[in-house]
């Protein structure tokens, strides 16, 4: 198929979105590693973010949401580096772009710096929570997250894996 009837393809799901009131968001796989030390994958990773938000245009989508990554030994350092790429990307990502805890590596306590610091909304996932916990309940991880989206005037997105 021509890449531009995919793209038409693309442009009919955003206009069925809107014609329903449906809201869609992008969950890139486990290998967008922002956070890497090594700069080869995290060139690869902001590469495949900015194919994601050209996609996300197409069919009108809000939100790109990824984990952290990994700690590779020092989770400061690597939260340092998060944070470094997330300042570096696009602006068509990092208005979409959105971080979640995870069930191994980064709490809700984690990451909140990171996405106040940066303004960019924490996806909140209760059972990477549970299996993952930190000294927050869920009702308080829960508003702390929301105000990350209320911070910005956004409508607040959960996960329950």
């Amino acid at each position: 198929m021509p890449l531009i009837k995919i793209v038409d393809a693309f442009k009919k799901c955003k206009t069925y979105c809107r014609r329903h009131d449906l809201r869609t968001s992008f969950h890139p796989d486990q290998f967008i590693l922002l956070s890497s030390p090594k700069p080869e994958v995290t060139f690869r990773s902001i590469a495949d973010l900015r194919y994601q938000a050209e996609v996300a245009e197409w069919v009108g989508a809000d939100v790109i949401n990824i984990h952290a990554g990994g700690a590779y030994g020092n989770k400061k350092e690597a939260l340092t580096r998060l944070a470094r790429q997330i300042r570096s990307l696009p602006q068509n990502v990092r208005r979409r772009l959105t971080l979640e805890n995870d069930d191994v590596s980064y709490t809700v306590n984690d990451l909140l710096p990171v996405c106040q610091n940066l303004a960019v909304p924490l996806v909140y996932d209760v059972h990477h929570h549970r299996c993952n916990p930190d000294e927050l309940t869920v009702e308080e991880a829960t508003l702390r997250v929301m105000k990350t989206w209320q911070a910005l005037g956004r409508e607040p997105y959960f996960h329950i894996s």
